[in-house]
């Protein structure tokens, strides 16, 4: 099984109006802070990897997918 294929089957199918959009945003916010935090004390690879963790987050990516579509008209 490609890795592709791995991931639709992981990534649940949700309602867009139902989605809970705040604590998609606490939990982007959290892993952003955590970021932050980890730049501040030099550690870059701990960084790099939140920063990795965050583009693979469902949350991260609703987000995102969020703001091109309805906060960027």
């Amino acid at each position: 099984m490609s890795k592709e294929t791995r991931a639709k089957e992981e990534t649940p199918i949700v309602d867009w109006v139902a989605f809970d959009w705040r604590k998609a945003e606490q939990t982007v916010y959290r892993l952003q802070k955590r970021i932050s935090k980890a730049k501040e004390r030099g550690n870059i690879q701990g960084a790099h990897n939140l920063e990795r963790k965050l583009m693979a987050s469902y949350s991260g990516r609703m987000l995102a997918v969020r703001k091109v579509t309805q906060d960027n008209q």
